[in-house]
């Protein structure tokens, strides 16, 4: 038995950005990325529901119940819109994401991360076809509220490839 599920509004459809207007496309773009980067490592966010649930070898996989997401093409396509070939190519690599009688289906797992929160963004435009986004990651006390003065700097370069913008590295933005 399946869950009755509502794709209401599902349209398959992403959009990519072709054009850097100001560092609102750019940090927007980030969140995209980070957003889907979780779903890989923590698998948040991508399923409404854990419901349908399959084992192969020693790994759970739940079936994906995303608005925006029903199967593997749906996701590949969402994360072209923020990462480049080489970059997908790592996550999808990972087997976190499978695809069973065309039901997209998530492993959900954790991988350690350290406690450290986004506390400032730089944006240095390269040239006309490259920038950096960087993030100071700021450890979180032990409280989870405040900050150690322990952080560290991530960069993630944002290029023009193949007539998109899309990050060509994604460090952890989580540890």
């Amino acid at each position: 038995m399946d869950l009755d599920y509502s794709y209401e509004g599902y349209t398959g459809k992403y959009e990519v950005v072709n054009e850097v207007l100001n560092d609102t496309v750019i940090e927007n773009s980030f969140n995209i990325a980070k957003e889907i980067y979780a779903w890989f490592v923590v698998s948040d966010g991508i399923t409404d529901e854990y419901y349908r649930t399959i084992s192969i070898g020693e790994r759970s996989y739940h079936k994906v119940y995303n608005r925006n997401i029903k199967s593997m093409d749906d996701l590949l396509n969402y994360m072209k819109t923020v990462f480049s070939d080489e970059v997908i190519d790592s996550f999808i690599i990972t087997n976190v994401f499978i695809e069973i009688d065309n039901d997209l289906y998530v492993s959900q797992h954790l991988f350690p991360i350290r406690a450290y929160g986004i506390t400032e963004t730089y944006i240095e435009k390269i040239n006309d076809s490259k920038y950096i986004y960087s993030i100071k990651l700021s450890e979180l006390s032990d409280d989870w509220i405040t900050y150690t003065s322990n952080y560290i700097i991530k960069e993630y370069p944002y290029e023009y490839v193949d007539g998109r913008w899309v990050f060509t590295d994604f460090p952890s933005p989580l540890r």
